[in-house]
């Protein structure tokens, strides 16, 4: 079978009756209710390959773009598609891609590995915004979105997706001893440290996706998806 040229990727590196796995079925079934006649591939990973779910999820990514797919979307478990998506595939292709801001920057939630990694000073870090990782896009017909997955793809090997995500005081500071850090958020972090040094310009939440505890303030005619985890 030919395959399209989008491809929507989802993971779910997780226990069978763990809410991702509710989560996913819970984004399929909206996706199917809201297809119409968009056009895309789904590609999931329910077994981990890398034994890290944030590494099974860049490296999904990464992977999509090798088979030859020319525009990915990747939607979290703890996201439901209530509107047809053509709109923010229409975005990615014109745009190039499709990144939203989390409300922190990289200061915040970038540890020192990362930065080295991406030769970043958490002064220069503190100007980027951080975007959030349960919704974006990228098209692979333009250079920096070919060079977005290769960055994001290092990661895994340079050490710069790992860390943890709710770190006693004594695990923030082996981290890094900046009082601006105060958590690292993985496959989050490296996404918005590349697209700080890409120069990506990053869209407001609700612009395409609100999270349920936003929603009437965010949701508006354009928003497509919405968040929420552990169902």
């Amino acid at each position: 079978m030919e395959l399209s040229d989008r491809v929507i990727v989802n993971i779910a590196v997780a226990d069978p009756n763990s809410w991702y796995r509710k989560g996913q079925q819970r984004l399929i079934n909206s996706l199917i209710v809201q297809a119409n006649k968009s056009r895309y591939d789904f590609s999931t990973l329910n077994e981990s390959v890398y034994g890290n779910p944030y590494a099974d999820k860049i490296m999904s990514i990464y992977n999509a773009y090798k088979s030859g797919y020319k525009h990915i979307l990747y939607l979290d478990c703890s996201i439901k598609a209530i509107k047809n998506t053509e709109p923010i595939w229409n975005y990615i292709e014109e745009k190039g891609y499709y990144l939203y801001q989390s409300g922190a920057n990289c200061a915040e939630t970038c540890n020192d590995h990362s930065l080295f990694c991406y030769g970043v000073t958490r002064d220069n870090a503190e100007n980027m915004l951080e975007c959030a990782s349960n919704v974006f896009g990228i098209s692979l017909e333009t250079d920096f979105g070919q060079q977005f997955i290769e960055d994001i793809a290092k990661s895994v090997s340079n050490g710069a997706i790992s860390g943890v995500k709710f770190p006693t005081e004594e695990q923030r500071l082996m981290e890094s001893a900046d009082p601006r850090f105060k958590y690292h958020r993985q496959d989050q972090s490296v996404i918005s440290l590349v697209a700080g040094k890409l120069n990506l310009p990053i869209e407001q939440e609700g612009h395409f996706v609100s999270r349920w505890e936003n929603a009437e303030r965010t949701k508006n005619k354009n928003t497509i998806f919405t968040l929420k985890g552990g169902i």
